[in-house]
């Protein structure tokens, strides 16, 4: 190629990028000649030979631009600042011609047409700019469909029809993916630099054009969307998404990494537009995928940005990936608190820097967040922390529960209350900090500093609701979160000095009042309204909570699991009101204690339609996309929603909401109609699980045991223990009483096999036929399906597991034994292997088989209670095959084989629970119980010595227990007392007994925090 050739390919491919398609002289000479656009083109058709093709498509480009530049304005000409020259935010008729303009513009598009030219795809990028200017968007598509590999930049650079083959055979050239793939798209920007310098590489070569292209089309490709199906802007949304990749080559190569001191503006706003499109969408962890990918990118253009950590500790959590969100939250403590300590330290009056947080005005530094942006920061972190730490069991958790407190400490550092929204963020601050008090208390296990800590939590939630520095008139006017409510209602269910039912009754119902769209406000109220006795109102209101979403989850199920990783799932979707009536029914407050409001009538919610999944979307996040004076969109960061406390539950989350609930339905009706009720209601909640097609569960805390009737009595023990409000705390080991402490010891688990039982009382094949056939005989409406899958899934799980110790045994030892006692020690268990990182999908799907092994527990418990022992089995197994790790399968297990009359076995059972779980609640003192009556019935006929030895065993396990996470169940207390009289410790036996009393006195029947949980 002579000088020529590559100076005219230089100077064209200059123009087309550089879009002055009105100038006068847009190109130059050799010589240095200014040339306007018709000699540009006859000197490149006279000198680059073969390259004809070329000469015409930029021609008719050119000829289309200056007829869309007649109907618009120019950004580069006209003042932005007028009125007139604002750009309207509607799409509208840009890009396409006047009336008066298609007929030349059509001539122009037949010309193209009849063009036999070797560049295939800039023809078709030409044809389908003319096509969508002509007002035809489907040809458009069909015009960009037409070429092979949008995104392959090579591809689009024009060459003769001799070097096409070659190219397209050997193509090496610059590969940028669509947005969808996972490759990588770092280089897609090659070595860019000003693309209006005519020396740079990528303007010779063409690739510059090819990007201007490409991205013309993929615009083009949305518009058209967006024409064709208005009402539906996913598949518009999709479109301009694959952009994504090579706006961020763009990126990479219009900035660079900042100095010492400065920020990355443009990355920055870029980031902050990402967010707020998510936002817009519903901030959900299904959709965060690509935002996430654009916040590591960010990451390389930045350093330690706090407006970039800030995003992904938020959008890290919402997605599942707590662990890296905990990261990035430490991160942004140290690097944004140190900023400002130095800034701080420099400054020679240090009042004058600490600003007024609500008006934002340290914003200017460029190393640390506004005070506002630091309080949110690290509430949300704390709050996050705090339902980490809760989730976990045990003593697990402990060190991100103190991590949280810290947070906390330091958010209050920079915390200035000042006019409305001051004292709004202070009452966030409260209520964070109450509930890292009540987390404090499940971790902390301390007898000592419980009291304390309970009085400190439910002290904060009072602020939170109705803050102390508001005067009168304010106070009345102030209007507390949902959450804060809802945490208050805990803080006046749970044991202590605090308790107050109707209290607790009342703050639920303003919950449900102020945010109806949230299952567990629904949950709670409910479950708070049972234990108050008020049977048909509880009943009520957990049917109104699980009407929630069951509309939008059938046509979820109809319309099957959408990828929650493609943009396409993620679209801005209009914001409508909806009348909260016509979606829950009327139910009076008046009716639970007094409070006269009508919770569900005439209360109008703002509601984004893309959460239909269930939950109330607070306006500041979905119904807001600020405009200027409705032609312009706002600055990036004014894009942002408010940071809210706790992120919208995702899919799965409501899933479990609905599902708990559910639960607590099938509880509720056994309480009201027997369990002859329940039996059809469980049935009810297996067909609600079978119509569930959406992905896998989050997380959250597994549920305590469901049965829960150590006495056998068929209620559940493990349910909310309250007392009245002037009782004192348990009572603490006596310091002047000599107390025998018994250690843990090791125990080699060998619990019975169900295969070991009496031959009478082996379940053949047709035995279990005939056995689920009268479990299931009633002839009912609905169900009928249900009916026979329970029957088929039974008889397959016996089929398939003959025991349910045998999976679990061979991983721990051989639990198949032919007594209670094995004949010689089994060999020790191996050594556990180191912890396997497992992936957040992994996580998910253990959670859900855990809640659906539950279910088939809780329906194991009411088989059991109705007599058919042998299908309480079959759910058990059931139960097994779902969640081998569950111990509460082996609670379900020991009581099976107390109906069975074979305590021994029992007794193993317990100990294979606390095994896996040696904090399990359940397990304790079911295991203290057949400890206790064992003693009792060998008192006559034993050695005292060995019948000593079980009262001290379960005098030790429900003094440990009563003294870490089972202090509140009564059961527990009963028992303790029960053991401590039968060792003549008449004293401590008094005092367990009334406080057993005490925790029996208004008890509900569920666990408030096993079923809604202790954090929201």
């Amino acid at each position: 190629m002579s000088t020529k050739d590559r100076h005219y390919w230089a100077q064209l491919r200059l123009a087309l990028t550089s879009g002055q398609w009105s100038s006068q002289y847009p190109a130059k000479a050799p010589t240095g000649t200014a040339l306007p656009w018709s000699e540009l083109l006859r000197k490149f058709d006279k000198h680059c030979k073969g390259f004809q093709d070329v000469a015409q498509i930029a021609s008719h480009t050119q000829a289309l631009a200056l007829l869309l530049a007649d109907n618009s304005q120019d950004e580069d000409q006209n003042d932005p600042g007028e009125r007139g020259s604002e750009y309207p935010v509607e799409l509208g008729s840009e890009s396409m011609l006047p009336e008066e303009r298609i007929k030349e513009a059509q001539t122009s598009y037949d010309a193209l047409m009849s063009l036999q030219s070797s560049n295939y795809d800039s023809l078709n990028f030409a044809l389908a700019y003319y096509a969508y200017a002509l007002g035809n968007p489907t040809r458009c598509l069909l015009h960009i469909g037409n070429v092979p590999d949008l995104f392959s930049l090579r591809k689009h650079i024009p060459t003769d029809s001799i070097s096409t083959t070659t190219a397209q055979t050997h193509h090496l050239g610059l590969h940028v993916p669509s947005f969808s793939t996972s490759h990588s798209f770092s280089s897609a920007g090659g070595s860019f630099v000003n693309l209006t310098d005519s020396c740079a590489p990528e303007i010779r070569d063409g690739t510059s054009w090819a990007m201007t292209e490409t991205l013309r089309s993929v615009c083009l490709q949305g518009m058209s969307h967006e024409k064709l199906a208005p009402s539906d802007p996913h598949v518009a949304l999709n479109a301009y998404g694959t952009a994504l990749p090579l706006l961020e080559s763009v990126g990479n190569t219009c900035t660079s990494f900042p100095r010492a001191g400065e920020r990355n503006l443009r990355v920055e706003d870029f980031v902050d537009l990402c967010v707020g499109i998510w936002e817009a969408d519903g901030a959900r962890g299904e959709g965060a995928g690509w935002v996430i990918d654009i916040l590591w990118w960010a990451t390389r253009l930045t350093f330690n940005s706090p407006k970039v950590l800030r995003h992904m500790t938020r959008i890290f959590h919402v997605a599942g990936d707590t662990s890296l969100a905990r990261r990035t939250l430490l991160l942004y403590s140290q690097v944004v608190g140190k900023a400002y300590e130095t800034k701080q330290a420099n400054t020679a009056t240090p009042s004058s820097s600490t600003r007024d947080l609500i008006d934002g005005n340290d914003v200017d530094n460029t190393d640390f967040d506004s005070g506002k942006e630091w309080v949110e920061t690290l509430v949300y972190g704390a709050r996050m922390l705090c339902r980490w730490a809760a989730a976990q069991t045990g003593l697990e958790g402990m060190k991100e529960a103190r991590e949280a407190g810290v947070c906390i400490e330091k958010a209050r550092t920079r915390l200035r209350i000042v006019g409305t929204d001051g004292v709004r963020l202070a009452a966030r601050v409260d209520l964070a900090e109450g509930v890292w008090n009540f987390v404090m208390t499940l971790k902390e296990q301390d007898t000592h500093t419980r009291p304390g800590r309970l009085a400190a939590a439910h002290k904060f939630f009072i602020q939170a609701c109705s803050p102390t520095i508001l005067d009168g008139q304010e106070a009345s006017t102030f209007t507390p979160d949902p959450a804060a409510l809802y945490h208050l209602a805990l803080s006046f269910a749970h044991p202590g000095p605090d308790h107050d039912l109707e209290q607790a009754i009342l703050h639920a119902g303003r919950a449900v009042e102020a945010d109806p769209r949230e299952i567990r406000y629904w949950h709670l109220l409910g479950l708070l309204l049972a234990a108050a006795e008020k049977w048909t109102e509880a009943r009520e209101i957990l049917e109104s909570g699980a009407a929630i979403g069951e509309d939008e989850t059938v046509k979820d199920a109809e319309n099957g699991a959408q990828d929650g990783e493609t943009l396409e799932s993620n679209s801005l979707k209009a914001t409508s009101r909806i009348n909260e009536s016509e979606k829950f029914p009327e139910v009076q407050e008046k009716d639970f204690v007094g409070f006269a409001t009508t919770i569900g009538t005439n209360t109008s919610v703002e509601v984004d339609e893309s959460l239909t999944d269930g939950r109330t979307v607070p306006s500041t996040i979905s119904s807001r996309i600020p405009l200027i004076d409705d032609m312009r969109i706002s600055p990036a960061a004014a894009l942002l929603a408010p940071v809210q406390d706790h992120p919208p539950p995702s899919k799965e989350n409501l899933f479990e909401y609905a599902l708990q609930l559910r639960m607590t339905q099938g509880v509720l009706t056994e309480v009201i109609d027997g369990a002859e009720g329940a039996e059809q209601k469980w049935l009810e909640v297996f067909s609600w699980v079978a119509a569930q097609r959406t992905p896998t569960a989050g997380q959250n805390a597994a549920r305590p045991s469901e049965d829960g009737d150590p006495a056998g009595t068929g209620a559940s023990f493990a349910s909310v223990p309250t007392y009245d409000g002037s009782a004192l705390y348990p009572p603490t080991q006596e310091s002047n009483e000599k107390q025998e402490t018994i250690e843990p010891i090791p125990i080699t688990v060998t619990p019975a096999s169900l295969n070991n039982e009496t031959p009478q009382r082996q379940i053949g094949k047709s035995s279990s036929t005939k056995h689920l056939s009268s479990s299931f005989d009633r002839d009912t409406s609905k169900g009928k399906k249900v009916q026979q899958m329970l029957k088929h899934r039974v008889h397959q799980g016996r089929a398939r597991v003959s025991t349910i110790s045998r999976k679990i045994g061979n991983k721990t030892g051989s639990l198949k034994k032919a007594n209670s006692t094995p004949a010689s020690p089994p060999p020790p268990p191996l050594p556990v292997p180191p912890p396997t990182r497992t992936t957040n999908r992994n996580v998910q799907t253990k959670h859900r088989e855990r809640l659906i092994a539950d279910l088939w527990l809780m329906s194991a418990a009411t088989f059991r209670r109705l007599g058919k022992i042998e299908q309480a089995k079959g759910a058990i197994q059931e139960a097994e095959v779902k969640d081998e790790g569950n111990p509460r399968v082996w609670v379900q297990l020991g009581l099976y084989y107390i109906a069975h009359g074979q305590q021994e076995h029992a007794i193993d059972a317990y100990q294979k629970a606390l095994f896996i779980n040696p904090d399990d609640v359940s397990a304790s003192v079911h295991l203290a119980r057949l400890f206790l009556a064992r003693h009792e019935a060998q008192a006559d006929i034993s050695s005292e010595t060995n019948s000593s030895n079980d009262v001290d065993l379960a005098a030790g396990l429900l003094s440990h227990l009563t003294r870490g996470n089972g202090w509140h169940v009564p059961e527990a207390w009963y028992y303790l007392a029960k053991a401590y009289g039968l060792q003549g410790r008449k004293k401590r036996e008094r005092e367990c007994l009334d406080f057993a009393l005490l925790l029996s006195a208004s008890r509900g029947i569920r666990e408030i925090g096993a079923a809604v949980g202790w954090c929201i």
